[in-house]
């Protein structure tokens, strides 16, 4: 039996950061589902459901910015962005996949599943993942310093006016 915390994990890989963005996306489309059906049943219509609707319109939104950035990850793998991309792209799949829990986690029954139901395909490595603590992003202070050292005229040299 391994003795390694999910602090000690690897950093994920683009393939599992799509595989968790894909399982959030199934659990979406299922409780998007549920809610239109539930709408469609309902005498009140779409005006009883708004915390719903509300809470499925933030994760679409999410959603689509995990992809995003994971499509913009795998674009520059053979580049020297590459680290810093797939940092970004791991950040907001984990923040995409919390959210996504936490929405649909709280009222459950609302979205036609239950909470063991919605936690099922994140168990696991993606879980270290969430769990670790933040890590440093790859600087790009150096390139953005020098720069600004560049392109930045010196004090003595601004033009004063004289009152």
């Amino acid at each position: 039996m391994s003795t390694a915390s999910p602090i000690d994990a690897p950093a994920p890989s683009l393939a599992t950061l799509e595989d968790a963005v894909g399982a959030a996306e199934d659990r979406y489309q299922r409780a998007l589902a549920h809610v239109r059906d539930a709408v469609a049943r309902s005498a009140g219509g779409a005006d009883t459901f708004q915390l719903q609707i509300y809470d499925l319109a933030f994760l679409r939104a999410g959603l689509s910015a995990a992809g995003a950035m994971l499509r913009w990850a795998r674009s520059l793998e053979a580049s020297t962005e590459a680290e810093f991309a797939a940092s970004m792209a791991g950040l907001f799949t984990a923040e995409t996949v919390a959210d996504l829990r936490m929405r649909l986690g709280m009222r459950a029954v609302d979205y036609g599943t239950t909470r063991e139901a919605l936690e099922a395909p994140f168990i696991g490595l993606i879980d270290g993942v969430l769990q670790q603590p933040p890590q440093r992003m790859p600087s790009r202070r150096s390139a953005a310093n020098s720069w600004r050292a560049t392109a930045r005229p010196a004090p003595s040299s601004c033009p004063t006016t004289s009152a």
